[in-house]
């Protein structure tokens, strides 16, 4: 499931790479006119409407935030690059269906930085797998409402791998299961959505399970139709103190069952025409534990396919 490569390459290929496809896509968000939007996580489809995006996220740390102390540091530049899809698809007027599935490339530096905590160092290396693929289904409480307000169910499946020689993770251990309430404008003009909920991760055989609750709030306007910009902010806590996991474990970074943090930043939306879509954002942590402070660049596009009129939005009035 995995292969060595040379760090140095990936990291300088990652670096570039992310530099372009982001300016690209801030570019086309800039250039084309945008339709009625929503956030990944709060919109509905139509019954037989299916919602494609296909996008990337990066990050990149040697240190990250930590509760008791300024930051944890890390023995190595640790790089997380996700190529992701994600899919949703309408089966009732009041149901959506969904999945994502993370494809993870992950690598550590060659330089190493001898830390006194630290006694036996991780090797440096790299990581290409799945991370942790999510289903769920979702169902809109105000289908004839001028706002969305629904509630969802979230499966988070053991698809994630821990590589021993490394210490690098592409996800959190074990199975998770959660839940969610969601909201959204539906507005033309004025965007604002949020969702909110918990999730169980680590379940399953010789995993620490630990209760985890989340909340992500989005809100913007759309400037001269020409783009809707959007400040964002996101939040993570541990409910339960059950999680902590060995100590080797965080020589490399996230992806741990003890995770938290706080962050915000902007977004930039955009449609090349009604059925396609293009958006990047930026983001930063401003706290956290066992998290890197960023910044996280992410960038995608997305098209529609089937029907899209079946429920109240303004542009129908």
């Amino acid at each position: 499931m995995f292969e060595a490569a040379n760090p140095f390459i990936m990291n300088n290929f990652a670096n570039i790479a992310g530099k372009v496809i982001l300016t690209m896509l801030f570019l086309t968000g800039l250039i084309f006119l945008p339709q009625s939007i929503s956030a990944q996580n709060t919109y509905f489809c139509c019954p037989g409407e299916l919602y494609n995006e296909m996008g990337f996220r990066y990050v990149g740390a040697n240190r990250l935030l930590h509760k008791s102390e300024p930051f944890h540091e890390l023995p190595r530049t640790v790089t997380d690059l996700t190529v992701y899809g994600y899919w949703k698809y309408g089966v009732a007027p009041d149901m959506t269906f969904t999945v994502e599935v993370p494809y993870k490339l992950l690598f550590t530096g060659n330089r190493y930085w001898d830390l006194p905590d630290i006694d036996d160092p991780i090797e440096s290396g790299s990581l290409r797998t799945l991370g942790n693929i999510k289903l769920g289904i979702n169902k809109d409480l105000t289908y004839y409402s001028p706002f969305t307000l629904g509630v969802g169910f979230v499966l988070e499946l053991p698809t994630a791998i821990h590589d021993e020689v490394t210490g690098l993770r592409s996800g959190y251990p074990g199975t998770g299961l959660g839940g969610v309430v969601l909201f959204d404008t539906r507005s033309d003009f004025i965007h604002l959505s949020a969702y909110t909920g918990g999730i169980i991760r680590g379940i399953g055989p010789s995993q620490r399970s630990g209760f985890a609750y989340y909340g992500h709030l989005e809100t913007g306007i759309n400037y001269q139709d020409l783009f809707y910009l959007i400040v964002q902010a996101k939040f993570q806590r541990m409910a339960t103190e059950s999680a902590a996991m060995h100590i080797r474990s965080y020589q490399t970074g996230w992806y741990v069952l003890d995770e938290e943090y706080t962050s915000w930043g902007v977004k930039i939306l955009g449609h090349i025409d009604p059925n396609i879509g293009t958006g990047a954002s930026i983001m930063f942590a401003a706290d956290g534990h066992y998290y890197p402070r960023g910044p996280f660049v992410e960038a995608f596009i997305n098209f529609r396919a089937g029907k899209r009129r079946c429920r109240f939005v303004p542009s129908q009035l």
